[in-house]
């Protein structure tokens, strides 16, 4: 028997994938459980199954959404939820874009206001910002795990993204 017992956090995305994949019949009939518990499994600060259940979920589940990593203070202390480590890599990928196009904009700017336009272009990404993305799409997940109708909310979750990523 392992002494590692994963987070809420990781327990909840995984199974929200899993479900996602799956479909909720099958995860629930996997477990031997009820549809009923496997919703309130995905609930934020919902009831929690037994270690056993929560460990073969973060394995199941490590093969969708690949390792996480998790976001240090200036303590040494997790700070944050885990964030997919897909997601840190799309966020670095569109930053690395964004730098690039931001370097050919400065080296096509002619006149001096084209300049100052270029450098009050956004940024990088701030953690804060993809904490913020990050929580958002997991909590969309899960809702549509659980079969909530979230369309509008996906609507606002992708415009916020185009905001703040911009055009890559």
């Amino acid at each position: 028997m392992s002494g590692w017992i994963p987070s809420d956090d990781l327990f909840v995305n995984r199974l929200a994938w899993l479900v996602r994949r799956d479909g909720i019949n099958n995860v629930a009939a996997f477990y031997g459980r009820s549809r009923q518990t496997v919703r309130r499994w995905l609930q934020p600060r919902g009831q929690r199954p037994s270690s056993r259940i929560r460990r073969s979920v973060a394995r199941r589940g490590l093969s969708i959404t690949g390792p996480t990593i998790g976001v240090r203070g200036a303590g040494g202390r997790f700070t944050s939820p885990v964030i997919d480590r897909r997601a840190r890599a799309a966020i670095n990928t569109i930053n690395q874009r964004r730098a690039a196009n931001l370097e050919v904009a400065r080296r096509e700017a002619r006149t001096d206001r084209q300049r100052r336009m270029v450098e009050m272009a956004a940024g990088d990404l701030t953690d804060a910002e993809m904490r913020d993305l990050d929580r958002r799409l997991r909590d969309l997940i899960r809702r549509d795990a659980l079969g909530e109708d979230t369309a509008d909310d996906w609507r606002d979750f992708e415009a916020d993204y185009q905001a703040m990523v911009g055009s890559v």
